[in-house]
């Protein structure tokens, strides 16, 4: 009973700690720190540690960074405990010191995502018709709560169910299935950046398929030609006329608002004469609270999220550590997705995103092997 249960259970917990819970609740509640425990919990759980040399030259590395942020922002204490730039550079130090899964909790690994993403397509099936029946298909879905945050995680569906399925784990059918509601997600949410990683990362997993990419390719090109001759009135759909620049007005329109915040980040950048805050930042949660009692947007690129708030300092840490993970990864598919996705939404708002992410490329790992075998 153990075996089926426990998956169920952490696939929830995993769901809580990914979902960004303020908006899903509808309260005006912090719960980075409360997510950021619980997939601890599952990280220790699931994987063991190696407390080797190579792990407090990382924890080491950690240290350095945090002691000198936490001074700079001692006059926020509370800052320091709810920020989602510590907590994202946090996440890539465990996964960097984590050894291998557990053997007894192997068998749980795919388990758990198979729950975890079922899980979010029957809220999403939820959403989408609640969405359809209550405003309609011309206005943006905002998912649950954020639309570009809904539409990447319905892209990360798609690829963990394209992997499943090219590894025979699931058949054409039970395919079909898995993607139809994360794709009418993004189609929902018209999201432009989550439907482009979407094809980029198709064309990715399939690059060793030449011949599969020329079929695909064929494809959508006979289907383009269709649906121009004989459904004119496709390119009035919204999803589509959002993909179309002729429909803006101007930059600001196209870029949702997003520009604004975006030139005032450069600006400082460029015109900033403290020193010490172009390296340490305008404070821990500065941009956040900025967001809240002004007109400005969260500028939907996370490396100007991050310069705001914590300054080359941060940022340098940050990536940093992304280039360790990705180094020392066999697979990176998915983390290949969480960064492209950094450069169209704020996924430096959701650490546990990172942590999922790992736990879809570890079990690509065994997909791959899995592959490997039958291949033998």
């Amino acid at each position: 009973m153990n075996k089926f249960y426990m998956p169920i259970v952490i696939a929830l917990l995993l769901s809580f700690s990914v979902y960004p819970m303020q908006y899903v609740l509808s309260v005006n509640i912090n719960f980075l720190p409360i997510q950021f425990v619980i997939y601890l919990l599952i990280l220790i759980y699931l994987f063991q540690y190696s407390f080797n040399s190579n792990f407090f030259k990382i924890i080491g590395y950690f240290i350095i960074y945090f002691v000198v942020i936490a001074l700079y922002n001692i006059v926020n204490p509370v800052s320091i405990a709810t920020n989602a730039i510590i907590l994202s550079i946090f996440t890539f130090v465990l996964l960097l010191i984590v050894k291998n899964i557990k053997n007894n909790k192997i068998q749980y690994l795919d388990q758990i995502l198979v729950y975890f993403f079922i899980i979010f397509i029957i809220y999403s099936l939820y959403l989408n018709l609640e969405h359809i029946l209550q405003i309609g298909w011309v206005i943006r879905s905002k998912g649950f709560g954020s639309g570009t945050l809904y539409a990447t995680l319905s892209t990360i569906a798609i690829i963990y169910f394209t992997n499943k399925y090219k590894a025979k784990l699931i058949n054409l059918i039970t395919y079909l299935l898995f993607i139809i509601i994360p794709l009418w997600s993004i189609l929902l949410t018209q999201s432009r950046g989550a439907l482009l990683i979407l094809l980029l990362m198709l064309v990715y997993i399939n690059s060793q398929h030449i011949k599969k990419i020329i079929k695909l390719s064929t494809f959508v090109i006979i289907l383009g030609f269709i649906v121009i001759l004989f459904f004119p009135d496709f390119f009035q759909l919204a999803f589509v006329k959002r993909i179309d620049p002729s429909s803006y007005n101007n930059l600001e329109e196209l870029t949702s608002n997003r520009i604004q915040t975006q030139e005032m980040i450069a600006k400082w950048l460029d015109n900033e004469q403290e020193i010490y805050k172009l390296i340490f930042g305008n404070g821990l949660n500065e941009l956040k609270y900025l967001v809240n009692h002004s007109t400005y947007e969260f500028p939907h690129f996370d490396i100007l999220y991050i310069l705001y708030d914590g300054g080359y300092y941060s940022l340098l840490f940050y990536v940093f550590f992304i280039i360790l993970i990705i180094k020392n990864n066999k697979s990176n598919v998915y983390m290949y997705i969480y960064l492209l996705s950094s450069l169209h939404t704020n996924m430096i708002l959701s650490p546990a995103f990172i942590f999922l992410v790992f736990l879809l490329d570890r079990n690509n790992d065994r997909l791959n092997e899995i592959k490997m075998k039958d291949n033998n």
